[in-house]
């Protein structure tokens, strides 16, 4: 786990960090955020949070092996993504493909229709 974080070092915003107390894993569980952070029985899981709010969760004791710094950077951007050199970076590095629309957003009939 370590050593996937180390991976991750260069982006810019990206935070990770690691819970081995058991007493506070078990005190995180059964608060109140404690059921989207958490599998019903694992208490290992891998919870990130998006620039936008929302809350990817993987249990890291299940069947899919799928390495760390793989799993975070597909979820840190969303499947419609506005290209810049970070989201670009990111979808090199798990060989996403792009497709790439161009938009005017100084004219509101394209614009608007477009968020």
């Amino acid at each position: 786990m370590r050593k996937d974080a180390k991976l991750l070092a260069t982006r810019e915003n990206l935070r990770v960090g690691l819970v081995e107390n058991q007493r506070l894993v078990k005190k995180l569980k059964a608060g109140k955020y404690g059921a989207r952070l958490f599998p019903p029985v694992s208490m290992s899981s891998l919870v990130l949070r998006r620039y936008d709010g929302v809350y990817k969760v993987h249990d890291i004791t299940g069947d899919d092996h799928v390495t760390v710094n793989f799993w975070i950077n597909k979820n840190t951007i969303k499947e419609v993504e506005e290209l810049h050199g970070e989201s670009y970076r990111i979808s090199e590095l798990i060989r996403q493909p792009t497709f790439l629309v161009f938009v005017d957003f100084d004219d509101p009939r394209y614009s608007k229709a477009s968020f």
